[in-house]
Order: structure tokens, then sequence, then C-alpha cells
């Protein structure tokens, strides 16, 4: 049993890291992969963290379908993070950068609760604050930092003259015939400098965002449909 895990955890990383090479290789598609999943309207709509991120330099809007009630694909959701049910994503890819990420493949109710003011952990050395919590439904994490000093803002204060500010935002939704949608929607903004379009912009980091992101919504689809 140990093996048959390590050799679909080593596959598992293999098939994460081409498709990510595939995504720094086509930025042609770029446009077509930052709405995988769901139509041109559906990823244009207002999303409930828009607010957040008022003149975005680019971003995402991912979805799956997922043939499972909205109350069923939330727990899964909500568990989402470094500390908790990890990303339901490329953990080989996701421990090489130092991650310790560890995916669930159970609902743990202690996993359960989320309030705004928490911290979604990306790393073990990097989380974010939680500014958005809709319950069943969707909650979202934003950082504001200073890029001068390194030093994490409050954006209530006004942004300094170097900075980065995005938000992530995980949405459920019901569908009319019982099914549900999961969506990630991704929105970053800083000042602009050829050094942070690099750092922070698509070129870089889109291909890996991608790979990542669309392998955690068919982990979280996976889960929520085996479960229901």
């Amino acid at each position: 049993m140990r093996r048959s895990r390590n050799l679909a955890y080593i596959l598992a990383g293999i098939e994460g890291a081409f498709i990510a090479l595939g995504a720094f290789l086509t930025p042609f598609l770029r446009t077509r992969r930052n709405r995988w999943g769901l139509s041109q309207a559906e990823a244009d709509r207002p999303y409930p963290a828009d607010k957040f991120i008022i003149s975005p330099r680019w971003g995402f809007t991912h979805g799956i379908h997922i043939t499972a009630p909205a109350e069923a694909v939330w727990p899964w959701v909500v568990q989402i993070g470094q500390d908790k049910g990890g990303f339901y994503s490329y953990e080989l890819l996701e421990n090489l950068v130092g991650c310790q990420m560890v995916n669930a493949d159970r609902i743990v109710p202690e996993w359960q609760e989320l309030h705004v003011g928490d911290t979604f952990n990306l790393h073990p050395e990097a989380g974010i604050p939680i500014v958005l919590v809709e319950p069943g439904r969707s909650f979202a994490a934003r950082m504001a930092m200073n890029l001068d000093t390194g030093e994490i803002i409050d954006p209530a204060q006004g942004l300094p003259e170097k900075y980065l500010n995005l938000c992530w935002l995980f949405l459920v939704e019901p569908l009319e015939d019982g099914s549900s949608r999961f969506i990630s929607h991704w929105q970053v903004e800083y000042s602009p400098s050829l050094k942070n379009h690099l750092m922070y912009g698509p070129l870089i980091v889109e291909p890996v965002a991608f790979t990542m992101d669309r392998k955690m919504l068919l982990g979280v689809k996976q889960r929520a449909e085996a479960a229901a």
C-alpha cells in the first residue's frame, strides 16, 4: 500500500510538471486558461471579493461542475489550507518548495469553522488574512504588502508607492439540478515596474497557478462526488 501511494505521489508530480511546462510554452493560450471550466460571461461576472482589488493587473477565474450538492462540497472547500486539508493539488510539487502539504481525504470537523481575521496558510511560514466568509458558500483571503519593506500592511490605510495587493476567493454555487459549481477567483495588482511584472505578473506565475489551481478543483470534485 505504501509503495503504491508513493508511486501515485511521484506520478502525479510528474504530470503536474508537464502541465506547467506546457502552459509556459503556450502563452497564447493564457486567456483561455484564465477562464478554465467557465464561459467568458461566467468568468467576467462580478464576484463577492472584487471589492478588495479595484484595478487588477491580471487574474484568473477557474470553475468546475460537481455532481454533488453544494452542502456536500463546502466541507471540502472550507478546510483548504496548508495546516488543514491541504490544497488537493500536486503535493510533490508543493513540497519541493517546503510547503509540507498533506492532502486530506476526509472531512475533519475541527476544520469546518472559518472566521474573518483567521489566517489562511499557504506555507508553514506564509499565511494571509481571511477577509470574507459566507458560511456554506464562499471565503476569501487577501494580502497587501509594502514591497520596499516586505511588511504586510492594512490596505484600508492606503497603499504605499511600491505595493503588492492580491485576493483569492473560493466560491461554491448550487445549481438548479441539485449539483454545484466550485469556482476559484484570483486577482492581483502591484505597482508598475519590470521587476514586479516578472515576479507577480502572469508570465511566470500564471502557468504554475493554472497547473495547481486546476488540480485543486479536480481534487475537490473527486472527493465530493465520491463522498456523495
